[in-house]
């Protein structure tokens, strides 16, 4: 299997056609913009974005009182470039479907694309390749979403989605580029001192949807 099949895969919510056509090509559409706009460099991850990235996933796991096992970075060369990419361990599995409930789904979009608005909001050189797998996960679980609530406008929910990670990234600042500070002097954290780390993290971000009556 390919890296983009296997990227792709990891987007893969449910395995009906429709539902596989629709992320691929959402997935082509964001690639090919990124390269468009910024060339290979899009798809570049330094050290420093992804130890943001897995701080923003930490981060927003404390604010949903979801406990953060460990984060950590790990390198890879290509094209005798070193790149970048890391992992956030929580007790929180994402998942979208017909039957999960607008709060679930609010959260798990929260989950999701909580590294890339990590970057967004905090780095001046953010790469618009960037995670495009958590990127595309989480335009489908808007689309979910929409279609659970009368006259759901798929824009709307994903800027709501947005504002919310990045007002409780920014009420958590200090506590984030701590996390990253950290991953940039080791590969993992975990254990007591990320518990440390974590102690203070607080949700300032509106309560989510609730689901409507049937």
């Amino acid at each position: 299997m390919g890296l983009i099949e296997q990227i792709l895969d990891d987007t893969l919510i449910t395995p009906d056609p429709e539902s596989r056509a629709i992320r691929d090509r959402l997935f082509k559409a964001l690639m090919d913009d990124a390269y468009q706009r910024e060339g290979a460099r899009a798809f570049e991850s330094p050290r420093e974005h992804a130890a943001l990235h897995e701080a923003g996933h930490a981060v927003i796991s404390q604010t949903e009182n979801i406990a953060v096992k460990h984060v950590r970075v790990d390198d890879r060369w290509i094209a005798g470039i070193q790149c970048w990419n890391g992992f956030t361990a929580s007790n929180h599995q994402v998942e979208t479907s017909p039957h999960t409930t607008i709060e679930q789904d609010f959260l798990s979009a929260r989950m999701m694309i909580a590294g890339v608005v990590a970057e967004q909001c905090f780095l001046p050189d953010f790469r618009a390749g960037s995670s495009l797998n958590e990127v595309v996960f989480g335009h489908m679980i808007v689309k979910n979403m929409a279609a659970k609530v009368r006259g759901g406008d798929e824009e709307q929910i994903l800027l709501m989605i947005v504002n919310s990670v990045a007002t409780d990234l920014q009420g958590n600042e200090r506590t984030l580029r701590a996390i990253a500070a950290a991953l940039m002097h080791a590969r993992i954290v975990r254990g007591a001192p990320l518990r440390k780390l974590l102690a203070n993290v607080r949700r300032v971000s509106p309560a989510p949807p609730k689901s409507e009556e049937s």
